[in-house]
């Protein structure tokens, strides 16, 4: 979304690969267009959080038709049990997932429940669980190769290793 990002990004990508680099600005799912198969692997960090799920099923769809057969999809996005989020969200999630809803991670009033967040974040945050994923990315034609919990190394507070999702997936 933020032209100065890519900017960045361009100005700091070793010049070697910058023959490989292709930035495009846009809000995705929607604003991004791509020709089908053109792509052999996408990087989405930290977004679908950010994302309503039609949001979500629109984007894994997309990512599926832009990348070549076999291509990578690498993904990571917060979990219920980062640190912020684990005290007063975590027992609703896990009582939404129980009672089988679709997206029991969507939170509307994000910032009365992680105050420290509040000045970078706004209100709405959608968190997924492991579970969650290995039954969403075979519905959007993605094979699972890695999936595991992690925290960033320069997070300021240890969620135990939980607070953020990580995974590799390929087309099929």
């Amino acid at each position: 979304m933020e032209e100065k990002h890519l900017a960045l990004l361009q100005e700091f990508a070793p010049k070697k690969f910058l023959s490989n680099l292709e930035l495009l600005q846009g809000v995705f799912p929607d604003a991004i267009k791509l020709e089908p198969a053109s792509i052999d692997a996408i990087l989405i960090s930290r977004v679908i959080h950010f994302l309503e799920g039609d949001e979500i099923k629109r984007g894994f769809d997309k990512l599926h038709n832009w990348l070549k057969k076999n291509g990578k999809l690498y993904l990571t996005v917060v979990s219920p049990y980062v640190e912020s989020l684990i005290e007063e969200f975590l027992p609703i999630y896990e009582h939404r997932a129980k009672d089988g809803e679709e997206w029991p991670g969507i939170i509307r009033n994000h910032n009365e429940l992680a105050h420290r967040h509040a000045p970078f974040l706004g209100n709405f945050l959608h968190v997924f669980d492991i579970p969650q994923f290995k039954k969403l990315l075979p519905e959007h034609g993605f094979n699972i190769d890695k999936i595991e919990y992690f925290d960033y190394p320069n997070e300021a507070i240890s969620s135990n290793n939980k607070g953020h999702i990580g995974f590799v997936a390929t087309k099929v």
